[in-house]
């Protein structure tokens, strides 16, 4: 199955031009550069509520939402490694690299056909 799935056009045309990890990669990288934001508001606003607020569950709550909010900023942060613009430049100059290496070895193929015909074999 998967070996028919690999030999597909559609998953060689994906392959060559890389446009489904490209599309993938991008909408990712767009959702985490627009929340990063708003999680470092949501960080300064409860660190600045859970050191004003008395004793009790308020302060609890916001102690709650704060750790939260830094986890989401910790989860953001390794996404934007993964899918931050560097990243993302990063993905595209590889897949460039692979779509060029694979365009070499196809005229390299054609011409191995081509001395094959020639020589009659």
């Amino acid at each position: 199955m998967l070996r028919r799935f690999c030999n597909a056009p559609d998953f060689v045309d994906i392959v060559r031009t890389g446009r489904f990890i490209k599309n993938r990669s991008r909408s990712t990288s767009v959702e985490v550069e627009a929340e990063v934001p708003l999680v470092t508001a949501k960080v300064t606003a409860f660190t600045a509520i859970a050191g004003a607020a008395p004793e009790g569950k308020l302060r609890d709550d916001a102690d709650d939402d704060l750790s939260k909010a830094k986890s989401r900023m910790l989860v953001l942060k390794r996404k934007q490694t993964k899918f931050g613009a560097n990243a993302m430049l990063q993905k595209d100059y590889d897949l460039d690299a692979i779509a060029k290496d694979i365009a070499d070895l196809d005229i390299f193929i054609a011409a191995l056909i081509a001395r094959k015909a020639e020589l009659g074999g």
